[in-house]
């Protein structure tokens, strides 16, 4: 089996998100509705689309939440984001092999196009990024690598995707992996849901390190 691709995570994988920013700012969105959730209450349900992370917590005014949470996200971004170390250089390293580098996440459009343009990782360095509001299902269904796989133009014939390998911090990336039919699917033991947690989801491998990918594929 040969990889093809890699089909990275963002937030938490190769995006920085110390101190757990992304469920802090989905817990200050719920006060928007005076619900109090905590970061770590917010956190089970992290890598899935955010509208639906919210609908799991709350079953009313979900667009306010949701909007609260967008504009957060996008203007922490905008001053703020940070790779994770060694990712430009991994996405670099994959291509010079030949094998192409996606991008997939729970967030929207709106807070890729604000990371993508801070972490000046359009063009070249990616050769395709797929969010969860531009696919029927996010999370852990495999939309967004059936997506991927068809834009890249991968062999399409066959099922699973084993030219593809996985890349995430959470258990919705190892099932989205698994369902998905990629040939390795690989967990962070750096993310917000720890390496037990991920091999119990059924990675079948884990990270410690982004660059460590490269003695994978």
């Amino acid at each position: 089996m040969a990889i093809k691709c890699v089909v990275f995570d963002m937030a938490g994988t190769t995006v920085d998100d110390t101190g757990n920013i992304v469920g802090y700012s989905m817990a200050q969105a719920f006060r928007e509705v005076d619900f109090i959730f905590s970061p770590t209450q917010v956190a089970k349900y992290m890598g899935m689309s955010k509208p639906n992370t919210i609908r799991n917590l709350l079953e009313e005014k979900v667009d306010v939440v949701y909007r609260a949470f967008v504009e957060n996200m996008k203007a922490y971004y905008a001053e703020y984001a940070e790779e994770i170390t060694g990712a430009t250089k991994v996405f670099a390293a994959l291509r010079e092999r030949g094998i192409k580098v996606a991008l997939n996440t729970g967030f929207p459009r709106e807070i890729v196009t604000v990371i993508l343009e801070k972490l000046k990782w359009d063009g070249w360095k990616v050769d395709a990024v797929v969010c969860s509001d531009e696919v029927v299902r996010g999370r852990p269904y495999p939309d967004m690598i059936l997506r991927i796989r068809s834009d890249l133009g991968l062999n399409m014939s066959r099922t699973p995707s084993t030219e593809i390998m996985k890349v995430g911090d959470t258990e919705v990336d190892i099932y989205e992996g698994g369902r998905a039919g990629c040939g390795m699917v690989v967990g962070t033991s750096y993310g917000s849901a720890g390496a037990a947690k991920l091999i119990e989801a059924g990675a079948d491998h884990i990270i410690s390190s982004l660059e460590e990918v490269l003695d994978l594929v």
